[in-house]
């Protein structure tokens, strides 16, 4: 028995990619099997553009389910609007009571805030605690 009846499958296959073919062999292997490159280019171009346009699809509509349950958690929200500057005072000063000393630190200012920036610190103040506490 030969050394080349001992040879696995992958050895010969390794030996066979490890040859270097030029590309008229190349051209005629794919003849031979009858591949047609042009149809093989044009359905893998197909089936990556399906491919895309499902993922993009996909993608919209898991944009839009987010984009809703943000609207309905800010419908949800307590409406500030009504409220005088000095009860939006009351409900920032809660808020950062709840949130502890390290909000605290980035709203130090906030008994000097305009009235809308104010407003916004709230909503701020809201949403950090809704993640805080895992109710997002």
């Amino acid at each position: 028995m030969s050394s080349d009846d001992k040879k696995s499958f992958a050895d010969f296959l390794v030996d066979a990619l490890d040859d270097d073919v030029d590309e008229a062999e190349q051209k005629d292997a794919v003849r031979s099997l009858g591949i047609n490159v042009s149809q093989l280019a044009a359905r893998l171009r197909q089936q990556v553009a399906d491919h895309d346009a499902a993922e993009r699809k996909q993608r919209w509509a898991r944009a839009a389910r987010e984009r809703d349950n943000e609207l309905r958690r800010l419908a949800a929200e307590p409406a500030d609007e009504q409220l005088s500057l000095p009860e939006l005072f009351q409900v920032a000063q809660r808020l950062l009571e709840q949130a502890g000393p390290s909000a605290g630190m980035h709203y130090m200012k906030f008994e000097t805030a305009k009235e809308e920036d104010l407003r916004q610190a709230i909503r701020a103040l809201r949403h950090l605690l809704k993640e805080r506490d895992g109710k997002r």
